[in-house]
């Protein structure tokens, strides 16, 4: 900023200047004398805290600030020195750019107001955290940032749309990612905008290409520059890397944005001397140094000429300079002999409603070419301008301002160049239209009234406005306005009051606006008595109506409340009264209600708090297990505890007899002593919190019992290989049934088995004769399994086999059996033979004997008895017996005592072998008999047994007690003979 800047006051006009002198500032009244002590204020730094209606005005850059703490520092080195705005609100700095007109529809205008704030404060935030903005301020007021002019914008006259967007949008901004967006905007897309990831290398989702159909008809659009052939072969000589000699063609290729743009592309450029590719920034920047070293410019200059090639880079927030400039490092081709054209001939302006047609004539003299094309570039009294190519001989400039003068060129282009330009100028007039917009703010017997200026204001400023406003009394009264706002005071509350606006420039005054209807009136105050009841998820709330309305009818209450878990809420009802639902048991809300009216929403009245809850949820997964005489129980706490903690639990039994027992605790498991074994006991719990008690559980079920007494009685019956095991069931089952019993025996060897059986009897097979086994029995039921019974044991068995052998002496009427035990005793001891004989008319006789001989006495010699044998053990006798026939001799003549001559016949098992000798079926011995002996008093004889082998077979047929035995007398592989040596004895004594 250069020296100069001056500080006055708009109340009473006085002017004060500020300038730089030596180390400090002068700052001066227009009345004489110096605002600073000794006449300077010294330092580099001034600063300049403004009141209200006090500004700042800068002579460089003619515009006034009144907003925020002001500060002058001067820049080191030179007599420059900087403003700027500290402490500036966000909203008061919205008021004072100026980067659209504030024509612009209405919700256009709001649309920028959002995009300046946002991209304020994302511009301010992103520099904050860069160490590399070193600079004491957030944003420039030029482009660098966003315009801002200060009061020029805020207080001109056509300002009151913008000031309005700037109201209607209050503190709304665009995020993404809860941060303010970056939202660029621009004068022209060119009727297509790019990726931001293509321009900045980061691709932001919001920022992508798209169409841009609303610049169609605006000046900056048409973004085509014609250029001559060896205009661009000579640019394009000035480097190196560019220089194909005479260009032919272009070629485009590689990463061409969607738009079009073709900074990262690959350009190949084909000339006569040579083919070079460059990329597409390079090839932009080479083309754009080469018109500027011809003293082309991006805008036409004095001469006309200018239309540098639109840069395909947008350069937007980038510090580095552009790279130097080139120097030629080959001839430049000769410019063609065609020079530039004439002047257009009979420029003319027609102003209509915010546009301007332009007309002109082609120039005189056409240069030695074709006219390629016109250029227009204008220039309105507002700043705004444009260049805009063309082919036609007419133009018409749209959507321009009304009122502003705008400055026109025309200059006609052909290969050669431009011509000089031709400038006219021209300034619609007219009265204005209608103010829009018109809004009305209630107050307390006031209404606020604001508008906006008319969008066309006759081309000339609109001086003043008049507000005209008619009540119930049906009076029309009218105020004259210097800006874009009034108040009219006075005014009934709760009445109806209809206001219009016209707008007046030194032409006249424009039709009324449409009217706005309102009625006066202030926020009621707040509502009074405000409580709350608690219930099951719901908190009841209640109030009385405010003791002031505000001269407005109570349209509804809003109910805000906030919750202990943090949660918040916001309830428009019209009652006094209001029931919160679908809360959280246990959390505390705190409410406050405030009152609603057409002016407004009350303060919020006192505060009341409430925390809902219930009786808890039922308590869950009920167990029980049981016990001798008693039932574990336990179970899980509710789900729910309905907002209080639960505080006990109540157990119940009930017994399928009706009777009860109960027990309370603060625990999760009980255990109910002292009851029945065998008694089915069904159990549930209920949940207890200072609300009640809640709903019992689903029930559980157990039987308290123990594990049953042992089986009792067991009985053994031995058989062949097995044993018949019975027992009776124990005395007591415990309390549950008898489900099995389990039988384990064991033999001496170590060897055991085991049988599970539900009945109470087993047999017990595959066992060995013989062997003594030791058996138990025990019994189950669901709890387990019972001790074992007293052992028994038991030793299977079967009757025993045949004899193994036996033999028969023959002697008088005396017959001599002797055998020997069977081979097989059936796994018991013999204990007894059984010797049956059979006379010859059926006389049966049977003796039991412990010895395995005897002597039959009392026979009838020479009468043929038949012989049985069996061989008994506690199983019974053998089943088949050993038999023969055997015939006792007659008894001696006259000696009594001497047995005469003996024979012995051998008895022989049904599959042993067969007797030695044959015995008659009359008994008589096949052999002549012996002489008898001399009778002597004690006769010593010796009987010895011999063998000696026979070939004879003898079949005998025995029948005994109606028993037919048929046995088989094997063959005699030996004869027993024997010889009695004893002196005195008989034989028959012996046996």
């Amino acid at each position: 900023m250069l020296d100069g800047t001056a500080v006055y006051s708009s109340s009473t006009t006085e002017l004060f200047t500020v300038s730089r002198t030596g180390n400090g500032w002068d700052v001066s009244a227009n009345s004489g004398g110096s605002l600073c002590p000794g006449g300077s204020c010294s330092g580099d730094i001034l600063q300049i805290r403004t009141a209200d209606g006090v500004a700042v005005e800068s002579s460089a850059t003619r515009h006034s600030y009144s907003h925020g703490q002001i500060t002058l520092s001067k820049m080191p080195g030179s007599t420059w020195y900087r403003i700027v705005l500290t402490n500036l609100d966000i909203e008061l700095y919205l008021r004072g750019v100026a980067e659209v007109p504030s024509n612009w529809p209405a919700e256009a205008l709001r649309a920028q107001a959002i995009a300046s704030r946002t991209y304020a404060l994302h511009i301010a935030r992103e520099n904050r955290g860069s160490n590399t903005w070193l600079v004491p301020f957030d944003l420039y007021s030029t482009t660098m940032s966003q315009i801002y002019s200060g009061n020029t914008r805020e207080l001109s006259a056509n300002n009151g749309p913008w000031l309005q967007a700037i109201a209607d949008t209050a503190g709304q901004v665009l995020t993404y990612g809860g941060e303010p967006a970056l939202t660029l905007f621009t004068t022209s897309a060119g009727g297509y905008t790019e990726n931001s990831g293509y321009v900045f290398n980061e691709q932001h989702p919001y920022l992508v290409a798209a169409p841009d159909p609303f610049t169609s008809g605006d000046p900056y659009t048409p973004w085509t520059r014609t250029y001559s052939v060896a205009g661009l072969s000579r640019w394009l000589a000035r480097a190196a890397d560019t220089n194909v000699g005479t260009l032919q063609r272009i070629e485009v290729s590689g990463n061409i944005s969607v738009s079009g743009r073709i900074d990262r592309a690959t350009v190949r450029l084909v000339g006569t001397a040579a083919t070079r590719s460059v990329s597409g920034s390079r090839f932009v920047f080479v083309i754009n140094k080469g018109l500027e070293a011809e003293g082309w410019g991006p805008l036409p200059n004095a001469d006309g000429r200018g239309g540098h090639l639109l840069s395909t880079k947008f350069v937007l927030g980038e510090s580095t300079a552009l790279p130097p400039a080139i120097a030629p490092t080959t001839t430049p081709t000769t410019i063609p002999s065609i020079e530039p054209p004439g002047q257009p001939q009979a420029v003319m302006l027609t102003p209509g409603p915010r546009e301007i047609v332009v007309t002109w004539q082609p120039p005189a003299n056409s240069g030695g070419g074709p006219i390629t094309g016109y250029l227009i570039t204008w220039l309105s009294s507002t700043g705004a301008s444009g260049t805009i190519p063309t082919t036609e001989t007419t133009r018409t400039l749209r959507n321009l301002a009304n009122g502003a003068t705008y400055t026109v060129s025309v200059a006609a282009s052909n290969a050669g160049g431009s011509s000089r330009a031709v400038t006219v100028t021209a300034t619609p007039l007219g009265t204005p239209g209608p103010p829009t917009n018109v809004s009305l703010q209630r107050g307390d017997g006031t209404l606020r009234v604001s508008w906006s200026p008319p969008p066309a204001d006759g081309r000339i400023p609109v001086e003043s406005y008049t507000v005209h406003w008619t009540g119930p009394d049906a009076l029309t009264n009218s105020a004259s306005v210097q800006g874009t706002q009034h108040t009219i005071g006075g005014l009934t509350n709760g009445a109806t009051y209809s206001v219009t606006v016209t707008a007046t420039n030194r032409v006249g005054s424009s039709p009324h606006s449409s009217p706005a209807s309102h009625r006066p009136g202030t926020i009621p105050t707040a509502p009074v008595a405000i409580s709350a009841a608690r219930g099951n998820g719901i908190v009841e709330v209640s109030w009385s109506p405010p003791l002031n309305d505000g001269g407005l009818p109570i349209s509804a209450f809003v109910i805000d409340w906030v919750s202990s878990t943090g949660a918040t809420g916001t309830i428009e009802t019209s009652g006094t009264g209001y029931t919160m639902q679908n809360l959280l048991n246990g959390a505390t809300y705190t409410v406050t209600v405030s009152a609603v009216n057409e002016a407004g929403t009350s303060p919020a009245g006192g505060s009341a708090s409430a925390t809902p809850a219930a009786a808890p949820g039922a308590p869950g997964a009920v167990t029980v297990d049981r016990g001798d005489g008693r039932i574990d129980v336990t179970w899980q706490p509710p789900t729910s505890d309905g907002g209080k903690p639960v505080l006990s639990y109540t157990v119940l039994w009930t017994a399928p007899d009706g009777s009860t027992g109960s027990a309370e605790t603060t625990a999760t498991s009980h255990t109910f002593e002292g009851l029945s074994n065998g008694t089915t006991y069904t159990v549930t719990v209920t949940a207890i919190n200072e609300i009640g008690t809640s709903a019992a559980s689903q029930p559980a079920s157990g039987t308290p019992a123990h594990i049953p007494g042992a089986p009792v009685a067991v009985r053994t019956v031995r058989e062949d290989s097995r044993i018949l095991v019975s027992w009776d069931p124990p005395a007591s089952d415990g309390g549950l049934r008898v489900t099995g019993y389990t039988l384990l025996w064991v033999a001496p060897d170590g060897t055991s088995g085991s049988a599970d059986t539900t009945a109470t009897s087993h047999t017990i097979d595959g066992l060995s004769n013989g062997t003594t086994y030791g058996i138990t029995v025990s019994a189950t039921n669901e709890v387990g399994t019972s001790v074992t019974a007293d052992p028994v044991r038991a030793t299977p068995a079967r009757p025993p086999g045949p004899l193994a052998h036996a033999e028969i002496g023959v002697g008088h009427e005396s017959l001599l059996v002797s055998w020997e035990p069977p081979a097989d005793d059936g796994g018991l001891p013999v204990r007894s033979y059984t010797l049956t004989w059979v006379a010859p008319d059926g006389a049966v006789t049977s003796v039991e004997t412990t010895h395995t001989s005897h002597t039959i006495d009392g026979l009838i010699g020479g009468a043929a008895y038949t012989i049985t044998i069996l061989a008994n053990n506690e199983m019974g006798a053998s089943p088949v017996p050993m038999s023969a026939q055997a015939t006792p001799l007659h008894a001696a003549a006259g000696d009594a005592g001497d047995t005469g001559t003996t024979a012995a016949t051998t008895i022989a098992p049904p599959s042993g072998a067969a007797p030695s000798e044959a015995v008659s079926d009359q008994g008589a011995p096949a052999a002549a008999p012996a002489p008898a002996p001399a009778p002597q008093q004690a006769p010593t004889r010796t009987r010895t047994w011999y063998d000696s082998v026979t070939t004879d077979t003898a079949v005998v047929v025995l029948a005994a007690v109606g028993l037919v035995l048929i046995a088989a007398l094997l063959v005699a592989t030996r004869r027993r003979r024997y010889r009695v040596d004893e002196a005195g004895v008989d034989v028959l004594d012996i046996w």
